[in-house]
């Protein structure tokens, strides 16, 4: 008979809301989107709550008869309510400086090796495990009013009329929940967190609420909270292929049964973060194409006007890099001119510092794709597994440029599709939920058919440019 959903999918640059009829096949409606910013704030670089709820509530009021909702949005960040269920202070992006310095914070009540051992979590200082370490010896009295923390999310499923609840893939993000799914209290003390604000953990499959009528009186479904989850989740894919979800971040991994917790894998700092039905998504974060946005942004501060990205992809198509940088360079996190950090890791490395606008955007492109063969082989490292061939989900699929540099770094047939993947895992996991799918594979396989996805063979050696990168001071070798 087929069934509706509304998804609404949140990312650190923009905001979606899509409709999906799902039967036979899946129809994919666009109701909307919005431009998302952290703003800045007194004393914090914060995220717009009311901007974003404000979208969703419009979102659901446009809906006619649609079964459920669930929102999707990026990890790590959070916020904190006080005992009267209000916002003890607006959430804080994980990009404020405030959090500058939070992974030595947090590391002095727990070594690195045990943080990993305890949750298999990618160590890096975005982790919302860091970001409370810094709140609590910075800002004690705001983490003192909180009587509840919730990832933002599941804070906005709350204003909706949901319980106040913690969704699991979203939750494992915050380095402080065990592999099996529970809050650690040895991490959660390191952190200074009380363990008593954490919420309690739910699966994406659970519905925790309605809306209010005037919204429609939908289900809230738990869904797939993380986006990363979420792409996964609505990306066919086979044994033996990686996936890179790629947008502001490039998350490049493998789903497996499991996770995958050992010295190799701390070395690497591989993250086991938690997928739907019980699977883990053995992946680490790159920088991804957060540097073509703020390359972006600088030269539209320049210019008084926004280069479209099709024009910037055409600039660096037309061009040839000599040099290359590490992406995750902590030089690359929160530079004031993206442009100029490029520049000067070139400069500092004793490479050719490239000028032209082309020149810089080749330099991030080939780097991005050159990083991901890095991680790729990292994860065939530790977990046994043969990739050979590769899918890339999200915007960054319709990089053309990007997408065929990476199966030429790579040696591997690329798939680019679907470009909404985040979406469809959303909505599956909803119809699934709802009882409209009997389980996720079911849905995956319409995928498959309705969203095939444009391949890129692989051209060229790329071993000697591989060799360069990693010979950069700040990669290291992909090999334990």
């Amino acid at each position: 008979m087929g069934s509706s959903h509304l998804a609404i999918d949140l990312g650190a640059e923009s905001g979606r809301a899509f409709i999906g009829r799902i039967g036979t096949t899946i129809e994919l409606e666009e109701l909307g989107r919005f431009r998302n910013a952290a703003r800045q704030l007194p004393g914090r670089l914060a995220w717009d709550l009311e901007l974003i709820q404000g979208f969703i509530e419009d979102a659901a009021r446009r809906c006619d008869r649609v079964d459920s909702i669930s929102i999707d949005g990026w990890g790590v960040d959070f916020g904190l309510l006080d005992g009267a269920g209000a916002l003890v202070a607006p959430p804080r992006s994980y990009r404020d400086p405030f959090n500058a310095g939070s992974l030595d914070l947090l590391l002095q009540g727990i070594s690195a090796a045990e943080l990993y051992d305890r949750t298999g979590i990618q160590v890096m200082e975005i982790n919302t495990s860091c970001q409370l370490a810094a709140l609590s010896r910075k800002a004690p009295d705001e983490l003192a009013r909180a009587h509840r923390l919730l990832m933002v999310p599941d804070l906005l499923r709350l204003r909706l009329g949901a319980e106040p609840v913690g969704e699991r893939t979203n939750a494992s993000t915050t380095q402080l929940l065990t592999p099996s799914g529970e809050w650690d209290p040895a991490l959660a003390r390191a952190a200074g967190v009380p363990l008593a604000i954490l919420p309690g953990v739910v699966n994406s499959y659970e519905v925790v609420g309605r809306t209010a009528t005037e919204l429609g009186g939908l289900r809230i479904v738990a869904g797939v909270s993380h986006d990363t989850a979420a792409a996964v989740a609505g990306a066919p894919l086979r044994l033996g292929e990686a996936v890179i979800s790629s947008g502001t971040w490039s998350l490049v991994g493998l789903e497996l049964p499991g996770p995958v917790i050992s010295p190799a894998a701390f070395k690497l700092n591989l993250s086991n973060e938690h997928g739907v039905d019980g699977t883990t998504r053995l992946l680490r974060n790159v920088m991804g194409l957060w540097m073509v946005q703020e390359a972006r942004r600088a030269w539209a501060a320049e210019d008084g006007f926004e280069t479209s990205y099709a024009d910037l992809s055409n600039m660096a198509t037309g061009t040839r890099g000599e040099s290359l940088v590490n992406p995750d360079d902590p030089g690359f996190l929160r530079p004031d001119d993206m442009p100029a950090a490029v520049q000067e890791y070139c400069r500092r490395t004793g490479q050719v510092v490239p000028t032209t606008r082309g020149e810089i955007l080749r330099t991030i492109l080939e780097s991005l794709a050159l990083r991901y063969r890095w991680v790729i082989e990292a994860l065939e490292t530790v977990s046994g597994t043969s990739v050979d061939a590769l899918r890339v989900v999200g915007g960054g699929s319709q990089n053309e440029l990007l997408c065929q540099l990476t199966a030429d770094a790579t040696g591997r047939p690329l798939t680019a599709g679907p470009v909404e993947a985040t979406v469809l895992g959303n909505l599956l996991v909803q119809a699934v939920a709802t009882g409209a799918l009997p389980d996720l594979a079911s849905g995956r396989a319409i995928v498959q058919t309705t969203h095939p996805g444009r391949l890129y063979q692989p051209s060229g050696d790329a071993s000697p440019a591989f060799e360069r990168f990693c010979a950069l001071p700040t990669v290291g070798t992909p090999l334990p």
